[in-house]
């Protein structure tokens, strides 16, 4: 504003008698001389603050983005690891428990078999005993009746009432010995059957449960699989909007800031 002044100055002092319209015509052309003058030096200077905002700007985005990326990263490796550690461990413990269950269905066969053989023996050798001991009975009856009427073979009646005693007592003995084999051999039949169903239906039992064990722990593991899954893509979505909404909004306030 001096020199503007100094030049209006030195204008009117060479001039005589200076009309209006030229002291206007010198007001303007030194206005104009001094805003060519200072408006490049302003111009430059918001031009290197408007690029320093920008680089500013730039670089936050930049690192707000890795830091994002970064973090998005680390939470998809977590949940992917302990989405491998559960399906191990219960892969683990499902064969550690069809193991289990299969040992002991054999020991139980196992044990059963060997009862019913042993008790199958047992009662082969009594019943066989007891046979035995009958015949050996009967012979020496018959033996002793026969010694009995040679010695008294005169005593017509009453060899004959011994004979008939003997065939008597013969008959009994071995209808008795009929019916104790044959109420044995029931009794045996009667315990290998029910032997027999009580280890079928334990089996059938201990089948049925490491099935629905199984599949349990199956559904199990797949429900925590998906809800892990999901948690993760919801997480990386909202994660990349929260970036998108961040970059949108710096770039806006870059461009007001410039302008």
């Amino acid at each position: 504003m001096c020199d503007l002044a100094q030049a209006v100055h030195a204008m009117a002092g060479n001039l005589e008698f200076p009309s209006d319209l030229q002291q206007m015509e010198a007001l303007d052309f030194a206005r104009d001389s001094w805003e060519e003058d200072e408006e490049p030096g302003l111009g430059h200077y918001k031009e290197k603050i408007g690029y320093r905002i920008v680089v500013v700007v730039v670089v936050v985005v930049v690192v707000v983005v890795v830091v994002v990326v970064v973090v998005v990263v680390v939470v998809v490796v977590v949940v992917v690891v302990v989405v491998v550690v559960v399906v191990v461990v219960v892969v683990v413990v499902v064969v550690v428990v069809v193991v289990v269950v299969v040992v002991v269905v054999v020991v139980v066969v196992v044990v059963v078999v060997v009862v019913v053989v042993v008790v199958v023996v047992v009662v082969v050798v009594v019943v066989v005993v007891v046979v035995v001991v009958v015949v050996v009975v009967v012979v020496v009856v018959v033996v002793v009746v026969v010694v009995v009427v040679v010695v008294v073979v005169v005593v017509v009646v009453v060899v004959v009432v011994v004979v008939v005693v003997v065939v008597v007592v013969v008959v009994v003995v071995v209808v008795v010995v009929v019916v104790v084999v044959v109420v044995v051999v029931v009794v045996v039949v009667v315990v290998v059957v029910v032997v027999v169903v009580v280890v079928v239906v334990v089996v059938v039992v201990v089948v049925v449960v490491v099935v629905v064990v199984v599949v349990v722990v199956v559904v199990v593991v797949v429900v925590v699989v998906v809800v892990v899954v999901v948690v993760v893509v919801v997480v990386v979505v909202v994660v990349v909007v929260v970036v998108v909404v961040v970059v949108v909004v710096v770039v806006v306030v870059i461009v007001i800031i410039v302008r």
